[in-house]
């Protein structure tokens, strides 16, 4: 019953949604700033107008002075607030609440506790967290309001804070839940997506994306091209079934022969891609290719004749010279169309920087 709880309140996986929660939340706070900066001008500006009593317009131009003060610095911190906008949205909220409860137990009146209890019913809807820290807000704000009303009110306010309690509750966590149940599925959307069915690793689409971005910032690495030997001739002799089979046997060697934090995926067909990040050294991206040479001999096609799998690799070491995923993909693939060419079942590996068509052009 505990372990229920405590995924309900705490759901598994919440760290992943950190920062779509960061950017969610900075954009939440936005809105309570100036949203609450052009009530309380309006407000003020209405009881200007109509000449209500001092202390209902001292109130809101209160509230207007900590709304715009608020607005002002959102604006001048925008990026630094945008990078933790949950823990700046907890933080605006303490302050505002804090206030209004202090408003709440100087005031006689009890309409000053609809103030405090609109704030705190707001503030747990607009906030985008774990349900439980949601509720502990709602809680201990809730609690520190009845405390209040106890010894300053006599308890006059006293349904309302549980009503509050209870609706908000059930508001976030039926909001919260949405939220998450959406994100997880357009995660997995997305995941689905940029993986190939068959292996599970890399497809064409989410792999070049990935290996683009590392190559447009310098990100050193060696690009490898796989091509399985004669993949047809497995097809035509032992089907297509077979066909499966060895491609993800392949996929499964490739993601044991690098790491987690290289990109492996499947071009399409017979052909893989390795982008292996930080493998800059010659020698150790060789030794790497020899492992990954042998184990795909390991692969058996047929156990009574003792037919093995081979393939063609092409590889190219980027120092961070190369502009492009698209100059890297030319370079390796000349390498593997040389080693395809002289016999197969080897690999060619170069550490040489990247030459543009043009200054060969002038070479030449």
């Amino acid at each position: 019953m505990s372990e229920k709880i405590r995924l309900i309140l705490f759901p598994p996986g919440i760290e992943e949604y950190k920062e779509d929660f960061n950017r969610k939340n900075a954009k939440a706070l936005s809105f309570l700033l100036f949203s609450g900066a052009l009530l309380s001008l309006l407000f003020f500006i209405g009881e200007h107008i109509f000449k209500v009593s001092l202390s209902s317009y001292l109130r809101t131009s209160e509230y207007l002075f900590f709304f715009a003060v608020s607005a002002g610095m959102r604006l001048s911190y925008r990026r630094d607030i945008d990078s933790c906008g949950t823990k700046a949205m907890y933080i605006w909220s303490g302050i505002l609440l804090a206030y209004s409860l202090a408003l709440f137990a100087g005031d006689r009146q009890s309409n000053s506790a609809f103030i405090f209890l609109l704030y705190l019913l707001v503030l747990t809807l607009l906030i985008r967290d774990a349900w439980g820290h949601v509720l502990i807000l709602l809680v201990v704000g809730a609690l520190s309001f009845i405390v209040v009303d106890l010894i300053v009110h006599e308890g006059e306010c006293f349904r309302l804070a549980v009503v509050t309690v209870f609706a908000g509750g059930f508001l976030s966590a039926r909001t919260d839940h949405e939220r998450i149940t959406i994100m997880t599925s357009s995660s997995q959307a997305e995941t689905r997506a940029e993986h190939d069915g068959l292996t599970e690793i890399y497809n064409r689409r989410g792999g070049e994306a990935l290996i683009s971005s590392y190559v447009e910032n310098e990100t050193a690495g060696a690009f490898v091209i796989i091509d399985v030997d004669n993949f047809k001739h497995v097809n035509d002799t032992y089907g297509h079934a077979k066909g499966d089979l060895v491609l993800k046997q392949v996929a499964d060697v490739l993601k044991k022969t690098f790491r987690e934090t290289d990109v492996v995926m499947r071009m399409g067909g017979d052909e893989f891609i390795v982008y292996a990040l930080g493998m800059a050294d010659i020698h150790n991206v060789e030794y790497r290719l020899d492992m990954l040479v042998s184990a795909i001999h390991d692969i058996i096609l047929n156990d009574e004749t003792g037919e093995y799998l081979t393939a063609s690799i092409g590889c190219i070491i980027n120092l961070g010279s190369y502009p492009s995923y698209e100059s890297l993909s030319v370079a390796a693939d000349k390498l593997l169309y040389y080693v395809k060419n002289s016999g197969k079942d080897r690999y060619i590996c170069s550490d040489k920087d990247y030459v543009s068509p043009a200054s060969s052009q002038v070479r030449q």
